[in-house]
């Protein structure tokens, strides 16, 4: 609410069916607060664009992929959602301390037992499972009710 009615973005990120869960997240908090007179919610998903990805993966490193996209874009009072079953892929862990350093809120949504990303989250949701079916199905209904929580507070 408070990246919302102060014009900052949302970024969210992850790996494999935590992409899925980024995008599905990027595009229900952009499209909820699409009613008249409502501030827009600005969430991207960094999971999204490929050749963006592949480039730095390829180039670079792909423990790079989301902190190099935050680098051109993060800003303080942003919040930067990372989503992980295990809490430990390096390129999550890099976009936290950078998004950190630039001053954004980082929340995790974490499953097992929050690896190291756990310490890094200034907010975090723990499903303290180490089924990633199980985990990836947890974060994503937390997603729906997230956005009908927005959903009920513009109504």
């Amino acid at each position: 609410e408070e990246a919302q009615s102060k014009g900052r973005f949302i970024w969210v990120c992850g790996n494999g069916g935590s992409a899925a869960t980024s995008a599905h997240i990027g595009c229900d908090f952009g499209k909820t607060a699409a009613k008249a007179g409502a501030k827009p919610l600005k969430a991207v998903s960094l999971s999204d664009n490929t050749a963006f990805l592949t480039a730095i993966g390829n180039d670079l490193s792909f423990d790079e992929t989301f902190s190099r996209q935050l680098e051109n874009v993060v800003a303080a009072g942003d919040v930067v959602i990372l989503i992980t079953g295990s809490g430990n892929s390096r390129n999550l862990i890099k976009a936290a301390e950078l998004s950190r350093a630039r001053g954004a809120k980082v929340v995790g949504l974490l499953g097992f037992d929050g690896g190291k990303l756990k310490a890094l989250c200034d907010e975090s949701l723990l499903i303290a499972s180490d089924q990633y079916g199980v985990i990836e199905d947890m974060h994503m209904s937390v997603a729906h009710i997230l956005t009908f929580y927005l959903k009920q507070k513009k109504a």
